[in-house]
């Protein structure tokens, strides 16, 4: 029963010293919420973190381990973002992450190559204006993005582009 409080002890620092770490980098603007704290332990039962088995930790040695932990939630959350984005797919089937950006007048997406793990990968084009940047193909047919995206989105478009 000791050996239990005490690594509840330890995971509690170690949690504590992530929430630390978010706070710092702004992820927290009103304090951790009751969820939060409950991804941190679940995070931290369910890798292989550091466990203490001679009592709590020195601050330091925590922070370390806090630091790793805030690490993985930050990586978490990036890839739970990253699968959130919006495929485009070229008229042969290819599929691209797309990464909204710029101006409403000056759109400028990024047009990434999918991975197999659904997170987007190489940059492959960004759009400029009407469509993507013209120096940028497929990776599978080698169509240009411009003119495949311009098509897409008003098929009579490609009517008045040239070549």
């Amino acid at each position: 029963m000791a050996e239990l409080t005490k690594q509840t002890a330890n995971e509690d620092l170690v949690v504590a010293s992530a929430l630390d770490v978010l706070v710092a980098k702004g992820w927290l603007v009103d304090g951790a919420d009751e969820q939060l704290v409950s991804e941190l332990h679940h995070i931290h039962q369910t890798n292989a973190t550091v466990r203490f088995s001679d009592g709590l930790p020195h601050d330091k040695l925590a922070a370390c381990v806090g630091e790793h932990l805030a690490g993985t939630y930050e990586r978490e959350r990036q890839e739970e973002w990253e699968r959130s984005l919006p495929a485009w797919s070229c008229d042969c089937g290819r599929a691209y992450k797309v990464v909204a950006g710029g101006l409403p007048s000056r759109p400028d997406d990024e047009f990434y190559a999918l991975r197999g793990d659904g997170l987007p990968g190489e940059l492959v084009g960004t759009s400029r204006g009407v469509g993507i940047s013209r120096n940028k193909s497929c990776l599978t047919c080698g169509r240009e993005f411009a003119r495949t995206v311009a098509r897409q989105a008003d098929p009579q478009l490609p009517l008045f582009l040239d070549g």
